[in-house]
């Protein structure tokens, strides 16, 4: 008898550990009628500890698998999400709202919610891969729809193609027997003047888009992204005038030239960030000094503003530093001057109230300022200091 209550006891002990461990998929269907399969005889007395045994088995058995299965959604999830992130339909907002979709989803998952199984991880899944798929065929139709509303053929007659087929034409328009070729002339020139103004019209479009990202951008402020915009800006006017001195091609190039500015402006950013922040968690104990205080309120102003450019963040940073530097050496001198005047005082003295008062104002004060608290700064142990030396005389 003692035997089998022992047996009792370990399986109930073990059941107990397999239904603590059932998160984060508590809730798949297998495991759940595991878990009441289980429940079921712990809540029998009569139950035996073989049953017991095998229906904790089951449930191990049934967690470790939607475990698994689990684990193969969320990465098959993930892989989905890398791919639409990296896609050219990223943007859409469909696909937006797609990945937020699984995103949530894989969440709540995680945290055992009983609304969000692996189940529907997949669901999720093949829902953002379905708008990938869809919004790639919206890109492609509204491109083709593009080309075929595309008929004008100005201001692209510098353009090479368009200039090659135009000197075609005049050539042929020369030839007073030209007839046929006249007319092959003629439509080559429009398909290849369509072409190009096709092209003009995509640069621009794409002009026109990089430079309202790069004006809303917090590098919109950075001089090098201001002569980029501008730079883009007067190649794309010059170029509605016809000129050869602006092509498409030049537009493209400025538009590169712009996203690498905000490229560079935004590491260059967020390196200065990092350095602000390294220097702020280094102002310690004069953080409460005057100077000190001062740079760091400049210099989170500038943190606090997502559009602060690189250069206000490090001059400020190295304005923190600078006066942290001062003030460590003010406050270094400042102890220095402070321990001398404890060692100073005559033996004699040391226990007089007045001097012995002086001396231990002195000494807490310096904890304090040590602690970096607002009430201890250098001043106060200079004063402090003072205090002792007029006591002892």
């Amino acid at each position: 008898v003692t035997q089998a209550a022992k047996d009792q006891a370990e399986a109930r002990d073990n059941a107990a550990d397999a239904l603590a461990d059932l998160a984060p998929v508590s809730n798949e269907p297998a495991v759940q009628a595991a878990k009441d399969a289980l429940d079921a005889l712990l809540a029998d007395s009569t139950s035996t500890a073989d049953d017991i045994k095998q229906a904790t088995q089951d449930l191990l058995n049934a967690t470790s698998d939607a475990k698994a299965e689990r684990t193969t959604a969320n990465t098959d999830a993930q892989n989905a999400m890398t791919d639409a992130q990296n896609s050219k339909q990223a943007d859409e907002p469909a696909v937006q709202d797609a990945l937020k979709h699984l995103q949530d989803v894989m969440d709540a998952a995680a945290n055992d919610d009983a609304n969000a199984l692996t189940a529907d991880i997949i669901d999720a899944q093949k829902a953002l891969e379905q708008a990938v798929a869809d919004a790639k065929d919206a890109q492609e139709q509204a491109r083709k729809d593009a080309a075929i509303a595309i008929a004008s053929t100005s201001p692209v007659s510098n353009e090479p193609g368009t200039a090659q087929a135009l000197n075609n034409l005049e050539a042929v328009l020369k030839d007073p027997n030209a007839t046929q070729a006249e007319i092959t002339a003629t439509k080559a020139l429009r398909d290849q003047t369509a072409t190009d103004k096709q092209a003009r019209d995509t640069a621009n479009t794409n002009g026109d888009a990089a430079i309202k990202l790069a004006q809303a951008s917090n590098q919109s402020d950075e001089p090098s992204v201001v002569a980029a915009i501008k730079n883009l800006q007067d190649i794309m006017t010059a170029a509605a005038t016809d000129t050869n001195t602006a092509l498409t091609k030049d537009i493209t190039s400025a538009i590169a030239a712009l996203q690498t500015a905000e490229e560079t402006a935004q590491a260059n950013q967020e390196q200065a960030r990092t350095d602000a922040q390294t220097a702020l968690d280094q102002t310690a104990p004069v953080s409460n000094e005057a100077a000190v205080a001062d740079a760091i309120s400049n210099l989170q102003k500038l943190l606090d503003d997502p559009k602060s450019t690189a250069k206000e963040i490090a001059d400020a940073t190295t304005a923190l530093t600078t006066a942290v530097a001062d003030a460590n050496e003010k406050r270094d001198a400042a102890n220095t001057a402070a321990d001398q005047a404890v060692a100073d005082v005559p033996s004699e003295l040391a226990s007089e109230p007045t001097v012995a008062a002086a001396e231990q104002a002195l000494k807490q004060l310096q904890d304090a300022a040590a602690a970096d608290q607002s009430d201890a700064l250098t001043a106060d142990i200079e004063a402090a200091t003072k205090a002792l030396q007029d006591a002892v005389q």
